[in-house]
This record gives C-alpha cells, structure tokens and sequence, in this order.
C-alpha cells in the first residue's frame, strides 16, 4: 500500500523539585520596600515529579502525480493523552486561583492534550 509509519516514545523521569516558601525582609540600604526571596524547605531532589511518558505516531503516503508529488500526513501527538506535569505549586501556601483551595504539590500546568495534525504538501 506504499504507507510510511513511524512512532516515537519519549520518557523523562520524574524531575525533583522541593516546597519552598516566599519570605520577605526590608532593605535596610533602598528604605522600606520589601525583598522576596524564597526559602527551600527540604533537600533538593527530595520529591520528584511523575514520570513522563509521550508516545507520538506519524502516518504518511505519498503519491507521484506526473511531475509533481503529493504527501497525505497524519501526526498524532501525546496518543495515550498522558497528562505530565509541567510545572507544579511548590511553595506551601500556593492557592488555586479561583476557588482559594490549597494547591501545594498539585500541577499548575501538564502536557498538551492529545492532537491530531492532517498535511498535504505539494513538491513541483
């Protein structure tokens, strides 16, 4: 049938990452404005993320109409719809913005949802 495939499988370990908290003190030398600055409250790498595991398929084929080729592709990104995190509320008063509830240790932001991308290219 002439059909091109291929997959690829991404693994990433956990990243680490440790809760902190947001602390404050004036400085002494620009008057009364405050300086923030965050303090680690565990050894670094004592927590880690989960693990991510992305499995992305390419479907192609092409066709050879005279002088010109035609290419049909279909990309599917992220095929198990993983949700990884990508970044996680680390410090221990994080609040989810709407509701207020505490969101320490949860993801702010994961992977992009599944996708499915259809191409056609011409070469002349």
């Amino acid at each position: 049938w002439g059909i091109q495939s291929a997959i690829a499988y991404r693994w990433e370990s956990g990243r680490p990452w440790q809760p902190r908290i947001r602390k404050s003190r004036i400085d002494e030398l620009r008057g009364t404005t405050p300086t923030w600055f965050n303090v680690r409250l565990e050894p670094r790498g004592n927590r880690r993320w989960d693990a991510i595991n992305m499995i992305d398929l390419r479907f192609a084929k092409v066709f050879d109409i005279r002088n010109t080729t035609v290419d049909f592709t279909v990309d599917v990104f992220n095929l198990m719809n993983h949700a990884s995190p990508t970044s996680i509320y680390d410090r221990i008063n994080d609040r989810f913005p709407i509701s207020g509830d505490n969101a320490f240790g949860l993801s702010r932001q994961i992977e992009e949802p599944r996708q499915v991308r259809l191409a056609i290219r011409f070469v002349f």
